[in-house]
């Protein structure tokens, strides 16, 4: 079970990936150290109720929604993963390749160097693809 340092840590860290804010430039907005915002969002310390609400504030959210299983967490995550099909798909284009063939290609070589078979992790995988 998480904790609550832990919960509240990456909860900071999905709301500002979300709002594409570094750490250094949050930890500016709430006038903190950025080694500190860091430990915060690891889950290792946990800051004052005052500093709570400023980053609250800073990352436009209600206080309590940093002590919530937030979908803003799977929200960044799915995000990711788009970007990286969009760029996958401009590479393949210069290859002249499917996605598919391209993991397959990509899970084969893995095979071989690993000497295990990975087809199940690539079918449930592929699934995932757009």
């Amino acid at each position: 079970m998480t904790n609550i340092k832990e919960l509240l840590g990456s909860n900071i860290k999905a709301y500002r990936r979300n709002l594409g804010i570094s750490q250094a430039k949050l930890a500016e907005m709430v006038d903190m150290a950025t080694n500190y915002l860091g430990l915060i969002e690891a889950g290792k310390k946990f800051p004052s109720a005052d500093m709570i609400e400023r980053i609250a504030v800073a990352l436009r959210i209600d206080t309590p929604d940093l002590f919530t299983i937030s979908p803003v967490q799977q929200d960044w995550k799915e995000s990711i993963l788009l970007k990286m099909n969009a760029l996958l798909e401009n590479e393949l284009k210069s290859l002249r390749l499917g996605k598919s063939e391209f993991i397959k290609k990509l899970i084969n070589n893995h095979d071989k160097e690993n000497n295990e078979s990975e087809s199940e992790k690539f079918c449930d995988f592929s699934s995932h693809l757009p």
